[in-house]
């Protein structure tokens, strides 16, 4: 009798544990698939939030003059939009009405340049949280 009850209660312990393990399991999953959906909404709001920046990038650079080639990055255009107001603010020294007007699109630029850098910061982020989340599910599933 004593040897049945103690099959009979290691039986029902190694049934509770094995049930805590998939309950925790789950919790851990159910987190998971909420934080990926989560991060898969700032994906798609980041995305749009890119498009936009780089047509004001694109808007601003027409406005100034300067061309562009389509394969060129919202960073190189920055950058050679830089260049050129540089040089049209060192052309206008004795306009001021210019110089306030280029002076204008200067600070235009720094902004687009600022919210660039914090979306590019954010999609490090944002992957180097989905390398730790799948680095997790291999340990996890022992892959």
């Amino acid at each position: 009798m004593t040897t049945e009850f103690d099959a009979a209660g290691t039986a029902r312990m190694k049934t509770s544990i094995l049930n805590f393990k998939e309950n925790k399991f789950r919790e851990e999953t159910k987190d998971t698939v909420e934080e990926q959906e989560a991060k898969f909404t700032n994906i798609q709001s980041e995305t749009t939030q890119t498009i936009a920046l780089n047509s004001d990038i694109k808007n601003l650079a027409a406005v100034i003059g300067l061309s562009y080639e389509n394969t060129d990055t919202p960073e190189e255009i920055i950058a050679a939009l830089a260049d050129e107001l540089e040089a049209q603010i060192d052309e206008s020294e004795n306009n001021p009405q210019a110089l306030s007007m280029l002076m204008g699109y200067y600070n235009k630029l720094n902004s687009l340049d600022a919210k660039l850098e914090k979306i590019k910061h954010g999609e490090t982020k944002l992957f180097s949280t989905m390398d730790m989340i799948a680095q997790k599910n291999r340990e996890e599933f022992g892959f």
